[in-house]
């Protein structure tokens, strides 16, 4: 089954807001549950996130870019 370009966007913008969902569940539990005065573990997985938000503006502005170039 070969998919047409727009179906393959269609799903690479799919799965972009189904992992910005992830990581934005994952950001609000842990400030839901940090204790900032007793400094507990989940304070620290902040700056984890930082690199996983890069690749999904990453992959964000190829989709842009695969959208414009139509």
């Amino acid at each position: 089954m070969v998919e047409s370009e727009d179906q393959v966007v269609e799903k690479l913008v799919e799965v972009f807001f189904t992992y910005s969902d992830c990581i934005i569940s994952r950001i609000n539990y842990m400030k839901e549950n940090a204790d900032i005065d007793n400094k507990t573990p989940f304070t620290a997985p902040f700056e984890q996130f930082s690199s996983h938000v890069e690749s999904l503006c990453r992959v964000g502005e190829k989709i842009i870019a695969m959208c414009e170039d139509k």
